[in-house]
C-alpha cells in the first residue's frame, strides 16, 4: 500500500504541471493586486507625487515643466506614459494604479516566458510565475505612481525580443525601439543589449560572423538612437547642449561620491554649496558629474570602501513599496500600523526566501553537473550584476533592486525545477 502512494515531490510537480496552473496564477495575481489598490488608497508622495503632477501637466498640454519652467531633470518616459493615460481616461488617481495592475500582468507573463526559454523548462517558468504572482513588494508598488513596473515590463520585453530574434532578424530593430523607450524611463538601460550579447544568450549573435554581429548591433543602436532623437532634439534646443535623456545623472554620481557620502541617498547642504555657482539644471548636472569624477579619482580607497554600504542599502530589505504606501496614507495608527508592520514582516521573509533560493540555485546549477536542467544560463546573473554596478557608481537604495527581482525569481524557479521535476516534464 505504501508503494502506491505518490511521493510528495511528484504530487507538487503534478499540481504545477496542471493545465490550468498558469491561468489560475494570473487570475489570482490580478485579484490580489486589484484588492490591494482598492484597499490601500495611498496618495502619491515624494517622487511619486512629482510624477503624478508632471503627468497631469502633460495631459493638459503644459509640456514637461515645473511651475511653467521646462525641465529634463528626471527621465520623461514614465511622466509621458502617465500623461497619455490621464489624457485618455481622466485625471483620477485610480488610472495609473489600474495601469500598474495591467502592466504587472505583462511582467508576470514575460517573466514566465523568459524563465521557460532560458532554462528550457516549463516547470521553471511556472515556478517563476508563482513566485512573482504573490511577491509582496511588487504587489505594493501597484498602488504607487512610480516608474518601476513599466520599466521592468519594457526591460523584459526588450531582452525577450532580442534573445528570440534567431532567424527573425526583424525582432532586433523592434527590440531597439523597446530599449529606446526603456532608456526614456531609466537611462542606464543603454548598455543592457551589450550585456545580453556578452552573456552569449543571443542565438543570432552566436551563429553569425563578427561582421554580421556588428551590423546587427549597429542596427539595434541606430533604431534606439532614433527612438531617443525627438527628446534629444528638444533638450538640445532647450539647454543648448547634448543631454542624454535627463539632467540628474551627474547629481546621482555626486550623491554617491563626495566627502559626506555614506552609501545611500543624502543630499547635504555641503553638496548644495558645491553646486551654487551653477545657474541652470544642466549646468548643475555637468558640474556635479565633474566634481564626482574628481573626488572618486582623488579618493579611490574611500570610494571603494563605500561599496559594502551601497550594497547593504541596495539589498538589505525589500519593503519600501509597503512603506511608501504607509506614508501615502498619512500617519496610520492603531490597527493600521500593526497591519503594515505585519505586511512588512511577511514581505521581508518572502524576499529572504526567494533570495536564498536564488543563491542555492546558482550553486547547484554551477557546480552540480547532475541537475536535470538542460543548461545554466548566465543572462539573469549578468543583468543583476550590471544594475548592481550602476548602484556602486552612484548610491544604494532598496528601490533600485526592483528590476532585478524577476531575474532573481527565475533562478529561484529553476531551483524548483531541480527539486521537483521528472525527466519527462522537460519543455519541448
Amino acid at each position: 500500500m505504501m508503494n502506491q502512494i505518490e511521493p510528495p515531490r511528484s504530487r507538487l510537480s503534478e499540481i504545477m504541471g496542471a493545465r490550468y496552473f498558469v491561468p489560475l496564477c494570473l487570475v489570482a495575481a490580478f485579484v490580489v493586486r486589484v484588492c490591494w489598490i482598492r484597499c490601500v488608497d495611498a496618495a502619491p508622495v515624494s517622487d511619486f507625487g512629482w510624477y503624478y503632477e508632471r503627468g497631469i501637466d502633460l495631459s493638459a498640454g503644459k509640456g514637461y515643466s515645473v511651475d511653467g519652467i521646462p525641465t529634463a531633470y528626471w527621465p520623461v518616459g514614465y511622466p509621458a506614459f502617465l500623461g497619455l493615460l490621464l489624457r485618455v481616461f481622466g485625471t483620477s488617481l485610480l488610472v495609473p494604479k489600474a495601469a500598474n495592475v495591467i502592466v504587472s500582468m505583462g511582467v508576470l507573463l514575460l517573466s514566465y516566458y523568459m524563465a521557460k526559454k532560458l532554462f528550457r523548462s516549463e516547470l521553471a517558468g511556472r515556478a517563476t510565475l508563482l513566485i512573482l504572482s504573490f511577491y509582496p513588494n511588487h504587489i505594493a508598488y501597484c498602488s504607487l505612481v512610480g516608474s518601476e513596473i513599466i520599466f521592468v515590463f519594457l526591460l523584459l520585453l526588450g531582452v525577450l525580443l532580442l534573445i528570440s530574434s534567431g532567424r527573425k532578424a526583424w525582432l532586433v530593430p523592434v527590440s531597439g525601439i523597446v530599449f529606446g523607450l526603456a532608456c526614456l524611463v531609466k537611462p542606464q538601460t543603454i548598455l543592457v543589449p551589450m550585456v545580453v550579447a556578452g552573456s552569449g544568450t543571443m542565438r543570432c549573435v552566436r551563429s553569425r560572423g563578427l561582421r554580421r554581429r556588428l551590423v546587427s548591433f549597429a542596427g539595434l543602436y541606430i533604431v534606439l538612437a532614433i527612438t531617443l532623437l525627438p527628446w534629444t532634439v528638444r533638450n538640445y534646443r532647450l539647454f543648448d547642449d547634448f543631454v542624454y535623456v535627463s539632467n540628474n545623472g551627474g547629481i546621482n554620481l555626486l550623491i554617491g561620491n563626495n566627502p559626506c557620502a555614506n552609501g545611500r541617498y543624502v543630499f547635504s547642504d555641503e553638496m548644495d554649496a558645491m553646486l551654487e555657482d551653477a545657474q541652470t539644471e544642466r549646468e548643475r548636472d555637468v558640474l556635479a558629474r565633474t566634481l564626482a569624477v574628481r573626488y572618486a579619482a582623488a579618493h579611490p580607497v574611500r570610494t571603494i570602501k563605500l561599496w559594502p554600504a551601497k550594497l547593504w542599502f541596495l539589498y538589505a530589505s525589500d519593503v519600501e513599496g509597503i512603506s511608501w504606501n504607509e506614508a501615502g496614507l498619512g500617519s496610520p495608527g492603531g490597527l493600521s500600523r500593526v497591519v503594515f508592520w505585519v505586511l512588512k514582516a511577511i514581505a521581508h521573509v518572502y524576499y529572504l526566501a526567494v533570495g536564498s533560493a536564488f543563491l542555492l540555485s546558482i550553486s547547484l546549477l554551477r557546480f552540480r553537473r547532475s541537475t536535470k536542467l538542460a543548461s545554466f544560463p548566465t543572462l539573469g546573473l549578468w543583468i543583476v550584476i550590471y544594475f548592481t554596478v550602476v548602484v556602486l557608481a552612484t548610491f544604494g537604495g532598496s528601490r533600485f533592486h526592483f528590476p532585478m527581482i524577476p531575474w532573481i525569481a527565475m533562478y529561484a524557479g529553476a531551483l524548483a525545477d531541480i527539486l521537483l521535476r521528472s525527466p519527462s516534464s522537460r519543455a519541448a
